[in-house]
């Protein structure tokens, strides 16, 4: 539990790089105020975990949405790929 409350909630990211995944992020939208509203209902604070989301929820009204894409080893060509056909759906 320690390592998820002090490196925080995106650090997940760091297994793709020692597997050499290649990755990438490509940004959707911004969240919405309404969004944080509902996000921070939907986490009781029944345990830790929730209370550690429910923090980070707070005051997220603005920042980036994004969506990560992950390819097999040496297939970097399908990620990009991938992330161009999202960043043209916008």
């Amino acid at each position: 539990m320690a390592l998820f409350t002090t490196t925080g909630l995106g650090s997940y990211s760091y297994l793709l790089n020692m597997v050499n995944f290649p990755a990438g992020v490509v940004p959707v939208g911004k969240i919405s105020p309404e969004e944080e509203v509902n996000d921070f209902k939907c986490y009781p604070d029944h345990n830790q975990v929730h209370k550690c989301l429910k923090k980070s929820i707070k005051g997220s009204t603005g920042l980036p949405l994004s969506v990560q894409c992950v390819a097999l080893p040496y297939r970097e060509e399908m990620c990009l790929r991938v992330m161009n056909l999202i960043s043209k759906l916008q």
